[in-house]
């Protein structure tokens, strides 16, 4: 599937439009054959150098031509000859006209959108496929392979494209096609693409599927549902060359914005993907899964993640001394701040103070700084960023997690000069070069 005005307009051997009418030459001709030929000879008659009733205009044309070359060549004349076609030769002419909104004059092809051309193209095909298949009577695979099939359209017509060929796929058709576009996969094709890659290093190479990655990488089924659901939310993680997980959705709401004012590009320009992977319980297996499909990632999680699940993945060590010290501080100032713990030692919800509350207070305690700051690095060399005020709101200065203070921080982004909108500009610098280091 290549031009697709062409291969619906143009009758060509190779093209869909000149199969088609090849396929029906032979019945025309079997059913209206003498028909068409006695119209053909008519014309014969009429056009042709010999024809039996030749039209007037010809005979007067030579009339007046014959005696001007007489006085040239003597033994020379000439008549004029219009060659009427054989029925094969008529269907190369062959086309189609759209009829649009049941308006009575037809278009050419020509006319449409690449979106209509695209469909039209694609229906013809199936019915192409369709024929073929009735005719022989085997139900073999037709096999389609499509280079970009997104190229020229505007997003509304890539969706037509993409539902045309999921449409296809449906009756029996292979459909394999190369694409640079994320509108062109669905959440429930992500697990399916296939990434190539090249580099000067590999070369292009095939990587797995992100079903085959999780697959390899996770062993219990529950995490498995759980990270394809998770890792499907987003179709840029087929299109970068690095990921960045988050745990929240201020950091997908601010974060490619405030990246783009620090960084003066775009996640997107620097082949970056901001994926929220849901719970920062997820982040080993993310990692895992990244890995097995060859893609570099960092993770930005909040301060809990560093008590709560980084031990029992593996990125710290047990009885880490920084955590047993910090808990020692919760102990210490639980009462006073009104911080109920658990059976660990760590924060937990009550009435006047959330366990992310907590976690808050604890960044603010002089003597817990050092241990989080040390805490941070630890991280930093698995790849991962600890919010060190406890999350990115805190940094940030946002006193609220809701679609209405994302959008006031966004326009005072655009308007106003970044130290009077990011309260701790200098961590959020960090973690931009940090995210930018290879």
């Amino acid at each position: 599937m290549e031009n697709s005005e062409e291969d619906v307009s143009k009758t060509k051997s190779g093209t869909t439009i000149g199969k088609l009418l090849s396929e029906i030459i032979e019945p025309i001709e079997q059913q209206h054959g003498a028909q068409v030929n006695l119209a053909l000879q008519g014309l014969k008659d009429l056009l042709d150098a010999d024809g039996a009733t030749r039209a007037q205009e010809l005979i007067n044309f030579e009339n007046a031509v014959n005696p001007k070359i007489d006085s040239f060549f003597p033994s020379v004349k000439i008549k004029a000859h219009v060659p009427t076609p054989e029925i094969k030769e008529v269907f190369k002419s062959g086309t189609i006209k759209v009829y649009e909104n049941n308006v009575q004059n037809g278009k050419d092809v020509s006319s449409m959108g690449h979106g209509a051309q695209r469909s039209i193209q694609m229906a013809l095909i199936r019915h192409l496929a369709d024929t073929r298949s009735s005719t022989t009577g085997t139900s073999a695979r037709t096999i389609l392979l499509i280079d970009e099939p997104e190229l020229y359209l505007h997003p509304q017509a890539v969706e037509i494209v993409r539902e045309s060929l999921k449409s296809l796929s449906a009756h029996g058709y292979q459909i394999i096609f190369s694409t640079h576009s994320p509108l062109m996969i669905t959440t429930e094709d992500i697990l399916s693409t296939i990434i190539i890659t090249k580099s000067a290093t590999n070369g292009t190479e095939r990587r797995q599927t992100l079903a085959q990655a999780i697959q390899s990488a996770i062993t219990d089924a529950p995490s498995q549902v759980s990270l394809m659901f998770t890792l499907t939310n987003s179709s840029q993680i087929l299109f970068a060359e690095k990921i960045i997980l988050s745990e929240g959705t201020t950091e997908l709401r601010l974060f490619p914005k405030i990246f783009e004012k620090l960084s003066g590009k775009s996640l997107g320009y620097k082949k970056l993907a901001l994926i929220n992977q849901g719970s920062a319980s997820n982040t080993r297996k993310s990692f895992l899964v990244l890995t097995a499909l060859g893609m570099p990632a960092k993770a930005i999680l909040d301060l809990d993640y560093a008590f709560k699940n980084a031990e029992t993945d593996g990125f710290l060590p047990t009885s880490d001394t920084d955590i047993i010290a910090c808990k020692a501080i919760f102990s210490q100032i639980a009462a006073a701040k009104n911080i109920s713990l658990d059976a660990a030692g760590l924060p937990q919800k009550n009435p006047q103070v959330t366990a992310s509350q907590a976690y808050e207070i604890l960044a603010s305690e002089a003597s817990a700084v050092p241990h989080i700051e040390a805490l941070h690095n630890k991280l930093l060399q698995q790849n991962i960023w600890l919010w060190k005020k406890g999350c990115i709101e805190t940094h940030l200065g946002l006193t609220a997690k809701n679609e209405t203070a994302w959008a006031q921080f966004a326009h005072r982004l655009n308007i106003s000069p970044l130290t009077q909108v990011i309260s701790d500009l200098t961590s959020v610098q960090d973690l931009i070069q940090w995210i930018l280091l290879e």
